[in-house]
């Protein structure tokens, strides 16, 4: 379920929609910045720990350590 969440607070920011439009690789590292913020937000999650990294072209691997359940991966 915390994967869950992660991806709903991710859509409902909408920074997914403006990272993925983006085409300025400098805006697209400060979109990613702050989605890495936002996700670190969860008190569920170790604090350092999210990690953001572009598979694909529009498609966006996140990784973080839980406080209490390990590692948790979503991808979007």
């Amino acid at each position: 379920s915390i994967a869950q969440d992660i991806a709903h607070m991710i859509r409902e920011s909408g920074l997914l929609v403006t990272l993925v439009a983006e085409r300025d690789r400098f805006r697209q590292r400060d979109c990613i910045q702050q989605l890495e913020l936002l996700v670190e937000a969860d008190e569920r999650l170790v604090p350092g720990t999210v990690r953001i990294v572009e598979q694909e072209p529009g498609q966006y691997q996140v990784t973080a350590r839980t406080v209490e359940f390990g590692s948790v991966e979503v991808v979007l």
